[in-house]
């Protein structure tokens, strides 16, 4: 009985297994994911073909320093400007609200004790219909990015906002105003998830990708912070439609 086990066990550790006339190679890594019979349907050559796919997917793409640096400040520079609305909306949106009721182009800071709570409630309106919808499409947006390509995908995203936004600020009421901003928080919504992609694909490993991803995330402050004050500015020195008109 001794020989015999010992003669199984060797067959069981041999590197190489007789087939027909000739020998085939054994190794751990052959799975029944290999066998063209399997179950599933894949075949050596086509696993192979998924696992470089996904290799090469998670690689950056070799450029130029300068050009590096050219994406990472263009892309920060898109998120600085994906933020502006959200500061106009948070510091301007109730003189844009009270003017538009009044159908007035210049902004009127004093507001009637009888249409407070009316031009508080349209001022909550204009303020929240950018980042509804911009947090709203944040997934879709990503996914998108995976099927169609981020670059593809960013760049109709901003096409998208330019547009939503600059029509913003030819709004005739509140409800227009509201559905344009709704509509360029779409865009937002598109942009911010394949911004972030594109960073971690064109810039390698090191300082300069954890300077993009610094500087990407502080452009989200920046930019409210920003939008808010500027979009004061516009708001009370000139028409209304200027700050929409500025980004």
């Amino acid at each position: 009985m001794a020989p015999a086990l010992e003669n199984q066990d060797d067959k069981m550790r041999s590197p190489e297994v007789e087939e027909g006339n000739g020998t085939t190679e054994w190794s751990p890594w052959k799975t029944e994911l290999d066998s063209p019979s399997s179950p599933l349907g894949v075949g050596a050559t086509q696993s192979e073909d998924i696992l470089q796919r996904h290799v090469t997917a998670s690689s950056h793409i070799s450029i130029s320093p300068g050009r590096q640096t050219a994406v990472m400040i263009l892309i920060t520079l898109t998120q600085l400007c994906q933020m502006y609305p959200y500061g106009l909306g948070i510091g301007s949106g109730l003189s844009v609200a009270n003017s538009v009721l009044n159908n007035t182009q210049h902004s009127t800071q004093i507001i009637a004790p009888c249409d407070r709570l009316q031009v508080q409630a349209a001022g909550g309106w204009i303020a929240a219909s950018y980042p509804l919808t911009s947090g709203t499409f944040v997934l879709m947006g990503g996914r998108l990015g995976e099927v169609y390509g981020h670059k593809a995908t960013l760049t109709v995203g901003c096409i998208w906002w330019v547009i939503r936004h600059l029509a913003s600020g030819f709004a005739p009421n509140l409800v227009v105003l509201c559905v344009f901003r709704g509509l360029a928080g779409m865009g937002g919504g598109f942009m911010v998830p394949n911004a972030v992609p594109l960073l971690g694909i064109t810039l390698p490993p090191g300082k300069k990708r954890n300077l993009a991803f610094g500087m990407f995330g502080a452009m989200a402050p920046v930019g409210a912070a920003g939008g808010s004050a500027v979009a004061t500015l516009f708001v009370q020195l000139t028409e209304w439609k200027w700050a929409f008109f500025f980004a």
